[in-house]
Formats: structure tokens, sequence, C-alpha cells
């Protein structure tokens, strides 16, 4: 099937629309969690059974920010996931390695209480800048009022280049890599690859 479809499609088109795709339908779940939500601590603040130090809020801005973060955060994982697939030959092998790219984005869970008590420290501002783990450390930051607009700025910025850089290294591999059947490459051909591509 993927000789078929490579015969009428270029590999990055292919691996770009199934992002898109699967950006998509993540997006649209997403979008009915949060209004879902929203509505049933709606519902609950008119009956009166929510308590009075539960805040609802539904800032346009916080919620545009928030997609935007989610939009970003999934198209670098989901392209660096990608590039897995790519250079891995059974999905048993694929979900061995995977740590290596979700583990980054994991490590902001592990400071959740020091980046809400000090949103400006140095460490939050540290896992907000670095695109693995700067869509939920700033989320968090947001979340708590801790992030001025130059910190959103360059998280946002930093967080974008390196959804570039997932971009071009994976359709490199994705693109040499594709048909591959039964052959891993070694790291020193993934270079290689990546230098002369």
């Amino acid at each position: 099937i993927m000789e078929i479809l490579l015969s009428s499609a270029k590999p990055e088109h292919l691996m770009l629309g199934k992002l898109f795709g699967l950006g998509s339908a993540g997006l649209l779940q997403m979008s009915v969690w949060i209004m879902s939500g929203i509505a049933v601590l709606l519902a609950l603040r008119t009956t009166g059974d929510l308590p009075e130090s539960v805040s609802i809020s539904t800032s346009v801005p916080a919620i545009v920010i928030g997609g935007i973060y989610f939009v970003l955060g999934y198209f670098l994982f989901g392209t660096l996931m990608a590039a897995l697939g790519a250079v891995t030959t059974s999905q048993r092998e694929a979900q061995q390695v995977t740590f290596i790219v979700v583990l980054p984005g994991v490590v902001p869970m592990w400071f959740i209480s020091q980046i809400i008590q000090t949103p400006e420290g140095l460490l939050a501002r540290i896992l907000s800048f670095i695109p693995f783990s700067a869509p939920s450390a700033s989320l968090v930051r947001l979340g708590v009022d801790g992030m001025g607009p130059v910190d959103l700025v360059i998280s946002l910025t930093l967080l974008l280049a390196g959804v570039a850089g997932a971009m071009w290294l994976t359709i490199r591999l994705f693109r040499t890599y594709l048909l591959m059947y039964g052959q891993r490459p070694g790291l020193r051909q993934i270079f290689s690859t990546l230098r002369h591509a």
C-alpha cells in the first residue's frame, strides 16, 4: 500500500497530511472536553453547588494561547514520533524508544508544585523555554498568571523553531527510510542521511 501511495504522493506530503488529520481530530476532541467542562462548571455555578473558592476563567486570550500551545506541542511530538516510526522496523521496537521523545515532555509534571509556587522562578522559566517541556510548563504558568508577555513570546518562538527543526529532521528521515523493510539504520547512517539529504 505504501508503494502505491508513494507513486502518487511525496513522502513529506503523506507525513504532513497524517499530522494535520490526526491533529485536527485531537483539537476537536480537546475542544469538546473543554467546552463540556466549562458547561458543567457553569451549570454548577447557577445551581449554587460550586464552592466560591473555585473560579471559572473563560478568557478568550487564555483559550487561544492554550490552543496554540496544544497545536505546536502536538506537531513537535507528532513529527518526532513519525521520525522514530521511520527508522524503526516494528511497532514494538518503536514503542521501546518512544521514551526518548516522551520523557522530556513529562519533566514539568515532576516540578509542578514548584512551578505553581514560583511561576516566575528560574526553573519555571527554563522549562517554558525548552521546546519539549514548553507546552505543559507554559500552560501551568499561564494558569496561575505567572507568565509575562515577554516570556510568552520567547516560549512560543522557541517552540515554533523546535517544530520547524523536528519537521525538517522527520521529512528527511521519512523520505529516506519509509520503504526500508526489516532494515534498521544505525546512528551513523541516520546522521549521514541528515547531513546529505
